[in-house]
């Protein structure tokens, strides 16, 4: 590796590492098998990726990667994804903790394809791009985030009392 693929991977790196154990650790609910994961498609990274390209490609191939591999290896398990997910942002340290709650909340009640679908779209997946990663129609899509927007609007509502 030069000197130039190791900047690149380490700037990469450190732009999706946090976003990508998020995602992984929402489908398998194991901090250990979404650290294990996420290596595993850095992994592969390094000798299938130009990782000086252009951001939006080598981003879509890690989260599809990550999905990829999660999903592997739920089905290796014999099992399905857990119950309390985790979410990392890359907001001040403050507010993380609160954003995490909320997030934490709305992931509670939603189901694990909508959670998918919702961890894409916070980190900044178009419609279009979140229905090829993951293999579905955009019209399929389309409509699990409006029941997520009506879902996460129901439960402001609670919330502030409505």
């Amino acid at each position: 590796m030069t000197e130039r693929q190791a900047d690149a991977f380490e700037s990469v790196y450190r732009e999706y590492n946090g976003l990508l154990y998020g995602f992984a650790h929402s489908i398998l609910h194991s901090r250990a098998l979404a650290e294990d994961v996420v290596q595993d498609a850095f992994v592969r990274a390094i000798s299938a990726l130009d990782l000086s390209r252009d951001r939006a490609s080598v981003r879509s191939w890690l989260y599809a990667t990550v999905h990829n591999l999660a999903v592997d290896c739920l089905r290796r398990e014999g099992r399905s994804a857990g119950e309390e997910p985790l979410f990392y942002t890359a907001s001040a340290e403050g507010e993380r903790l609160e954003q995490m709650t909320l997030l934490n909340e709305v992931m509670s009640a939603l189901s694990e394809p909508e959670t998918r679908i919702l961890m894409l779209t916070t980190a900044g997946f178009r419609q279009r791009e979140i229905a090829k990663m993951l293999d579905l129609p955009l019209g399929t899509v389309s409509w699990r985030i409006h029941n997520i927007r009506r879902k996460i609007s129901a439960l402001r509502s609670e919330e502030k009392g409505e």
